[in-house]
C-alpha cells in the first residue's frame, strides 16, 4: 500500500453501487429549501451555514469534509473546494452549478459509500477490530516513511503534495483495511479451485495474455546484381548473381561456415553480422525480407535454401530457429490463472457486498446536501472575490 493507493482504492467499491446511497432508518439528510432565484439574491449576504451537514447513520459529512476532499486532476491532487472556488470566478450560480455539480456529487458519494462500508465492516468485525486496524494502519505509515528514506518530514511533504496530511492518510488506510477485511469475510478460503475453473479462466485469458507470436531467426546471403564486380561488362548481372549463389551453396554443403561467407559476399544489411537476423516477427520486416522470413518459417532448423530470387536480388537462406504462433500451455501459466480466479472471486464478493448495502439503502437523499454545498461554496467564493 502507499499514499496513492489509499485514495484510488475507494473506487473499487463504487462500481455498481447505486448513486447516493444512505442506509434505511438513518437520520434524514439536509435538504436545501432555496430556489435558484432565492439563492442568487442571497448569495452575497447569506451568513455561513454551520448547520450544513449530511447525517449518515450517526456519522456526519459536513461542508469542510467535502471542501477539503482531494480531487485528482490529470494526476495532480488538489483540494476540491479551492479548485471549485477558482471555477466560480466570473460565473453566475447556474453556470457554476453546471461546472461544479459532477465534482461535488462524486465526492459526496465517495465519502458516503466509504462511510457505509466502514460501518458495515465494524459491525461484522466487532469492537476489537479497531485495535488491529489501528496497528495495521501504523504499519502502512511506517512503510510509507521508509519509502522516503525513513524521514517522517519527507513523507509528510510527499503527502502534502498529494493534498493529504498524516491524519487523513491514516484515516484512509484504516477505512481501506476495514473494507478489504469485510470482503475477505465473504470469501471462502477453503474453497479449492477446480480444474474446470482453471480451464474456463485460461480460455478467457489466453487471447489477451498467453499468445505466442511467431518468431524466426535466420541467416541470409543477399546478392545484389548491381553491386557485383564483373570482368566481362557484357555479362548478364542477374545470371552472374545466380551463378555466385550456386557456388556459395556448394561451399556451404561442403562444410564452409555460412557466417563467414555472408560476411564476405553478402550485400545485405546484416552482412557485418554474418548475415544473422535476430528473432523477429516475420511480418515486421520490410520487403523483400518479410517474404524471406516467411519462407524461413516453412523450413526446418539448420536447413539451407537457395538461390531464392526476390525483388531483383538473389538470396541464400538458412534457418537458425523459429517459434510458431500459438498459446502458452495451461501448465505454464497455471499460477497466473489461479491468481486471476482469486481476483474474480474477490470482485464478486465486492459486488455482493455492494448489493447488500443497496438493498438497505435509500436513493437520492444526498441531492439536497450537494445542492446546498454548491450554493454555500458559491456564496463564499462571491464574498472572497468581492473582498479581493
Amino acid at each position: 500500500m502507499n499514499g496513492c493507493g489509499a485514495t484510488t482504492s475507494r473506487h473499487w467499491w463504487i462500481l455498481g453501487l447505486a448513486l447516493g446511497l444512505i442506509l434505511a432508518g438513518c437520520d434524514k439528510p439536509y435538504r436545501s429549501s432555496l430556489t435558484e432565484e432565492e439563492a442568487r439574491k442571497m448569495a452575497a449576504k447569506q451568513p455561513p451555514a454551520p448547520g450544513l451537514a449530511l447525517s449518515v447513520c450517526g456519522e456526519t459529512v459536513d461542508f469542510n469534509m467535502v471542501y477539503n476532499a482531494p480531487l485528482d486532476l490529470a494526476g495532480r491532487r488538489v483540494a476540491l473546494g479551492p479548485y471549485l472556488t477558482f471555477l466560480a470566478k466570473g460565473s453566475d450560480l447556474g453556470g457554476f452549478r453546471t461546472k461544479a455539480y459532477r465534482y461535488v456529487r462524486t465526492t459526496v458519494e465517495n465519502i458516503v459509500n466509504d462511510t457505509l462500508l466502514y460501518q458495515q465492516a465494524k459491525r461484522e468485525g466487532g469492537d476489537k477490530l479497531d485495535e488491529g486496524v489501528q496497528k495495521a494502519a501504523q504499519n502502512v505509515w511506517r512503510e510509507f516513511v521508509l519509502q522516503h528514506g525513513g524521514n517522517d518530514a519527507a513523507a509528510e511533504e510527499a503527502l502534502k503534495a498529494q493534498g493529504l496530511d498524516r491524519k487523513e492518510f491514516l484515516k484512509q488506510q484504516k477505512r481501506q483495511i476495514l473494507t478489504h477485511y469485510l470482503v475477505s469475510l465473504r470469501l471462502r478460503s477453503d474453497q479449492p479451485i477446480s480444474h474446470k475453473e482453471l480451464v474456463e479462466a485460461y480460455e478467457r485469458m489466453k487471447d489477451q495474455l498467453f499468445v505466442i507470436k511467431p518468431r524466426v531467426t535466420f541467416r541470409s546471403i543477399d546478392i545484389q546484381p548491381s553491386r557485383l564486380q564483373l570482368t566481362d561488362l557484357g555479362a548478364d548481372r542477374s545470371e552472374q548473381a545466380r551463378q555466385l549463389a550456386n557456388r556459395l551453396l556448394a561451399y556451404i554443403h561442403a562444410g564452409q561456415d555460412i557466417a563467414a561467407l555472408a560476411s564476405q559476399y553478402s550485400h545485405g544489411p546484416m552482412a557485418n553480422n554474418g548475415g544473422l537476423w535476430d528473432a523477429v516477427d516475420p511480418c515486421s520486416l520490410a520487403e523483400p525480407y518479410d517474404r524471406l522470413a516467411k519462407m524461413a518459417m516453412d523450413m526446418e532448423v539448420g536447413q539451407v535454401r537457395g538461390p531464392i530470387e526476390l525483388g531483383g536480388q538473389v538470396f541464400i537462406l538458412a534457418l537458425v530457429d523459429k517459434q510458431r504462433p500459438g498459446y502458452l500451455l495451461l501448465d505454464q501459466v497455471q499460477e497466473q490463472v489461479q491468481q486471476q480466479i482469486l481476483r474474480e472471486r474477490r470482485r464478486r464478493a465486492q459486488e455482493q457486498l455492494q448489493n447488500e448495502l443497496a438493498e438497505r439503502a435509500k436513493v437520492g437523499q444526498i441531492e439536497g446536501f450537494v445542492e446546498a454545498f454548491i450554493q454555500e461554496l458559491y456564496r463564499r467564493s462571491e464574498a472572497d472575490h468581492a473582498g479581493a
